[in-house]
């Protein structure tokens, strides 16, 4: 099994060296629009703004009761996220989205397309946005779905669940980056 180690290392120190490009990071924390709604449809209106890595109760204006059970089953489903961002020149051939970690369930759409879901929510989810991100200093309208509550995870993934704990409180919690 050996043997196959050095000729992949090779291949890949090779293709880096000829494509002699360095790798790009854009970093898309920092003040997002979000709202509140269901699972499937995003909101026509995003009233609300909140700081990415952060928590939905972190909106302002504030969202009423977030992480509390028996009341955000009533009032949502779901949180979404919005921004917009622009890639100078020619999209590389490799672009992927990470989402270092967001609960409870992430669904990603770039303009205007599914892009695909994550649902665990202590791992990165990796999404290929190639196909659908305009480069050349177009817009680029990303929007996040995370759930409103641990149950929209379904229940083969890890929630969180802890009987000591009174809330659980939704939102993109770490960094989010497009590589």
């Amino acid at each position: 099994m050996k043997h196959f180690v050095i000729p992949l290392f090779f291949a890949t120190l090779c293709s880096t060296l000829l494509l002699a490009q360095p790798r790009r990071v854009i970093d898309l924390a920092g003040t997002w629009e979000i709202a509140e709604g269901s699972m499937e449809r995003a909101p026509g209106r995003f009233d609300h703004t909140v700081s990415v890595p952060g928590l939905a109760d972190m909106a302002v204006p504030p969202f009423q009761s977030v992480g509390v059970k028996e009341v955000t089953d009533t009032l949502r489903e779901a949180f979404w996220y919005r921004r917009t961002f622009a890639i100078k020149g020619r999209i590389p051939e490799v672009t992927r989205l990470k989402v270092h970690k967001a609960m409870y369930g992430t669904r990603v759409y770039l303009n205007g397309h599914l892009v695909g879901d994550h649902m665990p929510g202590f791992t990165p989810g990796y999404f290929n946005v190639r196909p659908y991100l305009r480069g050349e200093g177009k817009p680029n309208e990303l929007v996040i779905r995370v759930g409103a509550a641990r149950s929209a995870i379904p229940g083969k993934y890890m929630d969180g669940q802890d009987y000591e704990k009174i809330r659980y409180i939704p939102g993109i919690y770490d960094a989010l980056t497009s590589v």
